[in-house]
């Protein structure tokens, strides 16, 4: 995808590059800094339960957070940013104890976004919380969205710690489409 492209129908600051994290080298391009901006599909702190959750992750959330900060330290000041995005799963890791872990694993990456000239109190890191969108390939797992209470205490949980959070809208459970998905859906049905 080229940020610059004409054809592509969003300016640079709409784009964002994404990725679960398959490459400790996450920073390999950061001298290039194309306008995109970054976001991490992390799911969990917890190497065990990122790697269950997230298969093809060869390198410990850890390392993919080093990686991580390296690459927003090299970047300019205003371009400093990350998302970070959570699929929240009912009793998988939804719980409060998930929740502070997460706040105190993301500390590095804020202090690597930090720019002391930002307005805001933002550091430059939002955690998007995204419910599971139920679908045959997560229940097959036994995986199944988190009730509402559970996403809003986690929410709470989370900026009680003073981090950016917002939960993202329900969009795309009748295609199986949101956060990978519908790519899962798909390798069943070709597999099968």
């Amino acid at each position: 995808f080229d940020a610059d492209d004409a054809d592509a129908g969003a300016g640079a600051g709409a784009s964002a590059g994404a990725g679960a994290g398959t490459g400790a080298d996450a920073d390999a391009d950061a001298d290039t800094d194309l306008g995109v901006s970054l976001a991490w599909s992390l799911h969990a702190v917890d190497a065990t339960l990122r790697s269950a959750l997230v298969p093809r992750s060869h390198f410990s959330p850890i390392a993919l957070r080093e990686g991580l900060c390296a690459t927003l330290r090299r970047r300019a000041p205003r371009r400093r940013k990350l998302v970070v995005e959570y699929v929240l799963l009912s009793g998988v890791n939804d719980d409060i104890a998930q929740a502070a872990a997460l706040a105190d694993f993301i500390k590095p990456i804020e202090q690597a976004c930090f720019v002391r000239t930002r307005a805001s109190k933002r550091t430059g890191v939002l955690v998007n919380l995204i419910p599971l969108n139920s679908h045959a390939s997560a229940a097959a797992r036994g995986l199944a969205r988190s009730l509402p209470d559970s996403v809003a205490a986690f929410q709470a949980a989370l900026r009680a710690r003073g981090v950016w959070t917002s939960v993202r809208p329900s969009r795309g459970a009748e295609a199986e489409a949101a956060c990978g998905q519908l790519a899962t859906a798909a390798q069943t049905a070709t597999a099968a």
